[in-house]
Formats: structure tokens, C-alpha cells, sequence
């Protein structure tokens, strides 16, 4: 979420409601609270700021408009972090896939270049017997000293028999030493894939370093008054945070089910383990790259919940959008995937939450937060995935 919308409600106040959306089947959904009457607050966007908002200062409203166009370079900045970390996370599954088939490759290298040997050895013994005797040994035998009275058929037979065995051996030395080739052809593009991708994440790597670098310089010159603002903001929005997963976990702790109420219908069993797993890793901090189970980044958040209840999603929000269906925006459903885009185009999703209902989701926001509950926010927002269950999940 951008702190430019998050000001919007700063400003105009946290408004406490019950919030009731539409869900499957005409199935009601009401965001509880843990303290009666209230509700989670409903999200105010930033049409319901006031029109006339309290004066400030001249000086108070300077920093504040500073703060606002420092803002949105740090906005602009996460945005190119998130982009940046989704490709760090997309490098990382393909050098463990290159590992694997590196491994593999060696395996086979090693099991061809043992037959490769047997072989060799089997046909350089014939060989020298053949250089020795003259020729196949047994071969004079069978077809001269065979005892007078046998078949001189039956004698050719058996020498086709020798000279047979003896082109076999030598066929099955080249073949080993094609497949011991052949083995060494894979490792080396094994090897080939490793350097790539290695390069590739260490470049990824140093995306994100620099991107965090530049966010923390951006901050750090922006001056005191401007700091002072965008702090309070940050105090704010971290206050918001703790209390609805206070709000979450208190519905939980006292319903035995997800921080959301369902009516007629309810939630399926899936989605139930679902949000319970997502509520269950609040309050653990965001790392980029990471998957839990102590930290996680938003991508690698949805993957290990996902995993938790039942099934399996690949690591990225890019690869995760193409994980389910795709229902419209107003059939969202608690537990359906919520993405963030650059542009129209999958290939540019770089932000991934899960919904949680009524107007909220749970997600790994950025460096320096935790796993939240947080409003949905329109900015950047480019779909909805929903995940079919697993079959008898």
C-alpha cells in the first residue's frame, strides 16, 4: 500500500463499521471484532478525506507536501524492489531445478563412464586373445579340429557364433562410450545452467540491495521535518496493523475459525485451513526471498500457506496468478488471491496477498514490516486468482 493512501486515512480517521460483501451463492460475509459491538473498521479510501481538512501550519503543511513527493519515490522504489525480488525468486526455483538435473547428470556420467569401461576392457582382452591366437580362440578348433563325423554345417554354425559374439562385444563398447558422451554432453549444460543462473540471481541479488540502499538514502536526506511526518505515518499505520491482528486472533481464539464470520453457507474446509494458516503467520517480519517458516516475502507467504491447508502453488506471484481461475473483482471471495501490476500485462505482477474478507486481505508488505492485515488498495491492482482445492481437500 502506498503511505500517499494510507495518508488519506490518517487524516480523515479511522471510521469503526461492520462491513458485509457479497459471496458465492449470495453467501454473506461480516468482518467480526473482538470487541462488541465493533467490527474491523471498514477501509476508508481516499474520496471520504474531508473537504475542508484541519489547518496546518505553513510549516507543518510544507513538510507534509515534501513528505508526500518523498513518498512516492519510496513507493516507486518498492515497487522496483518487489519487481526485482519476484525475479530473485524466480532465478532461485530455476538454479534448484538446474541443481537437480546437474546431480542427475553427474549420476548418469558416472554409471556411462563405468560401462564405458567395463566394455573397454571386456573388447581390449578379446583383442589381444585375437592378436595372440591368430584369430577368435576356439575358432581353429571348431572348425578344424572338430571330431571327424560332425556336420560340417554345424562347425560354420558355431563359427558365425564365435565371430557373432565377438562383433556384439564391440558394439557394446561403443555404446557405452556414446552414452558415457552423451552423459557428458548433460553435465556439461548442467554446468552451463549454473553459471547462468547463478549470475542471474547475484544480479537480482544486487537489484534488490541496491534498490533497499537507495530507499534508505532517499529517507535519510529527506530532513528532519519530512522524517518526523512520514514516521508518524509509519507509527500509525503499524498501530492499525497490530490492532486488527489483534482483532483477527481474539475471532479466532474465540470461534475456533477464521478472523471473518460466514453466514448461510459458510467457508469450504479448504478455505477454512486457508485464512487459519495465513492468520497463523502474523506478526512475522517480511524477507525478501524468504518462505517461512520464520519470514517471509509476498509470494513466498502465499506459497507456504497454501501448503499448509493442502496444496501446492509455485513460488511467484507471477507463476501464482496462472494457479487458478479468475473471477471478477466483485465475486472476491475470502481466500482468493489478490495481485499487483505495473501495467496489463501478467509478466509485470510483482505483489501478492490473500483475501480475508470484508474489504481486508493478509500480506507481507515489504522490507521493515511484518505479515499484516492490511486494507485492499486500489493502486497498481491488476486481478483476482482463486485456487481450486486439492481433490478430496
Amino acid at each position: 500500500m502506498t503511505r500517499s493512501t494510507r495518508r488519506a486515512g490518517v487524516l480523515a480517521g479511522i471510521v469503526a463499521a461492520a462491513l458485509t460483501v457479497s459471496g458465492p451463492a449470495g453467501t454473506a460475509v461480516t468482518a467480526v471484532a473482538a470487541v462488541s459491538p465493533a467490527a474491523l473498521p471498514a477501509p476508508q479510501p481516499a474520496a471520504d478525506v474531508p473537504s475542508k481538512p484541519p489547518l496546518l501550519s505553513p510549516a507543518l503543511a510544507a513538510a507534509a507536501q515534501a513528505a508526500e513527493a518523498v513518498q512516492a519515490k519510496v513507493d516507486a522504489l518498492r515497487i522496483a524492489t518487489e519487481v526485482a525480488v519476484e525475479n530473485y525468486d524466480e532465478v532461485r526455483v530455476e538454479l534448484a531445478a538446474a541443481q537437480r538435473r546437474h546431480d542427475a547428470a553427474v549420476r548418469a556420467s558416472r554409471t556411462a563412464k563405468a560401462a564405458q569401461a567395463s566394455a573397454d576392457r571386456i573388447a581390449t582382452e578379446r583383442l589381444r586373445d585375437l592378436y595372440i591366437s591368430g584369430g577368435p580362440p576356439g575358432l581353429l578348433d571348431v572348425t578344424i579340429g572338430t571330431p571327424p563325423g560332425v556336420d560340417v554345417f554345424h562347425r560354420y554354425d558355431d563359427s558365425r557364433f564365435f565371430l557373432a559374439q565377438d562383433r556384439l562385444r564391440f558394439v557394446a563398447a561403443e555404446a557405452a562410450a556414446q552414452r558415457s558422451a552423451t552423459a557428458e554432453g548433460s553435465l556439461a549444460a548442467a554446468l552451463f545452467d549454473q553459471g547462468r543462473l547463478t549470475r542471474a540471481a547475484a544480479a537480482a541479488t544486487q537489484a534488490v540491495t541496491a534498490n533497499l540502499a537507495s530507499e534508505q538514502e532517499l529517507l535519510a536526506s529527506a530532513g528532519a521535518p519530512v522524517q518526523a511526518v512520514l514516521a508518524a505515518e509509519d507509527e500509525a499505520q503499524q498501530r492499525r496493523a497490530d490492532a486488527l491482528a489483534t482483532i483477527v486472533r481474539d475471532v479466532q481464539r474465540r470461534t475456533g475459525r477464521p478472523g471473518v464470520a460466514i453466514g448461510t453457507s459458510g467457508l469450504t474446509a479448504f478455505v477454512s485451513r486457508e485464512l487459519a494458516a495465513a492468520e497463523g503467520q502474523l506478526g512475522k517480519p517480511y524477507q525478501w526471498g524468504a518462505a517461512g517458516p520464520a519470514a517471509f516475502d509476498c509470494s513466498g507467504l502465499v506459497q507456504r500457506v497454501f501448503a499448509d491447508a493442502g496444496a501446492s502453488l509455485p513460488r511467484t506471484s507471477q507463476q501464482q496468478w496462472f494457479a487458478g481461475s479468475h473471477p471478477a473483482v466483485a465475486d472476491v471471495w475470502p481466500g482468493d488471491l489478490l495481485f499487483w501490476a505495473r501495467t496489463a500485462d501478467p509478466a509485470t505482477i510483482h505483489h501478492v496477498a490473500i483475501y480475508l474478507g470484508g474489504g481486508y486481505m493478509i500480506a507481507a508488505p515489504h522490507s521493515g514490516t511484518v505479515v499484516q492485515v492490511q486494507p485492499v488498495y486500489a493502486s497498481g491492482f491488476f486481478g483476482v486468482t482463486r485456487i481450486a482445492p486439492p481433490p478430496g481437500r
